[in-house]
C-alpha cells in the first residue's frame, strides 16, 4: 500500500532466506517494513531507524500513517501500534485490538487511519 510517498508492505522473513528482520532471534514472521519513496530509504527495516516489526495485517493512512496489529507476548492479545513516518516514532497502544469484520465495515480496512487519528475496535473482555 501507499500514501503520501510511503510504502508500507509485509514481509514472511521465510521469504528473505530465513532472515530474522525484527531481531526477535526466529525467522518465522510476518514483518511490516515502511519505505519512504521520496528520500528513497527505509524508515522502519531491518538496520533502519525503527526496527522491523512483527504484524498481522496493517493499514496505512492518506498522509502515511501506519496502524498495524502485531501479537503481544506479555498479555496474549494482539495489541494496535501506530508508525508515524513524518516523526519517526513507533507507538504502542497498549490496546487490545480487533479488526472490524461487521457488515458495516469495509474487510480490507480492519482500521480506520485519518490524517492524525486511527479508530479501532477493543472488546473489554480482550483488555481485562
Amino acid at each position: 500500500m501507499a500514501g503520501g510517498g510511503i510504502v508500507a508492505f509485509l514481509t514472511p522473513e521465510g521469504a528473505q532466506g530465513n532472515t530474522d528482520l525484527n531481531g526477535d532471534g526466529d525467522a518465522t514472521d510476518r514483518v511490516l517494513q515502511v519505505y519512504d519513496a521520496d528520500a528513497k530509504r527505509l524508515l522502519m527495516s531491518s538496520g533502519a531507524p525503527v526496527p522491523a516489526q512483527a504484524a498481522d495485517d496493517f493499514v496505512l493512512g492518506p498522509q502515511g500513517l501506519v496502524a498495524f496489529r502485531a501479537r503481544e507476548v506479555a498479555s496474549g492479545h494482539d495489541v494496535l501500534e501506530v508508525f508515524d513516518p513524518a516523526s519517526g516514532m513507533l507507538c504502542n497502544s497498549h490496546q487490545a485490538v480487533t479488526p472490524c469484520f461487521l457488515e458495516a465495515c469495509d474487510p480490507r480496512v480492519p482500521y480506520r487511519v485519518l490524517n492524525n487519528t486511527v479508530t479501532f475496535l477493543t472488546f473489554e473482555d480482550d483488555q481485562g
